[in-house]
C-alpha cells in the first residue's frame, strides 16, 4: 500500500485491523516515513496520522482495551 502526502511517498507495512471494540472499523499501519496511519475501512479515507518515529515504523499494535498504539523502529548509531 502506498500514498502521497506532502510530496512524500509513503510505503505502509504491517497493515492490521483495529480491535474488536472498534468493530474492526479501521485499519492501521506503520510507514517508511516514520508515521502511523489509521484509515476507515468503509470509506478508505484517512482518519488520523501520528508522527511516531524519526525513521521507519516497521510494526505497530493497537491495545485491545485502550486507545493506545505502540510502534517499533530500528535506530542506528553512526
Amino acid at each position: 500500500m502506498t500514498a502521497e502526502k506532502d510530496n512524500l511517498s509513503a510505503i505502509f507495512w504491517q497493515v492490521k485491523f483495529s480491535p474488536r471494540r472498534t468493530g474492526h472499523r479501521y485499519v492501521y499501519c506503520g510507514s517508511n516515513i516514520g508515521r502511523i496511519s489509521i484509515f476507515d475501512v468503509i470509506t478508505g479515507e484517512p482518519v488520523r496520522e501520528f508522527a511516531a518515529n524519526y525513521r521507519e515504523v516497521y510494526d505497530c499494535s493497537w491495545h485491545p482495551d485502550q486507545n493506545e498504539i505502540v510502534s517499533v523502529s530500528v535506530r542506528s548509531i553512526n
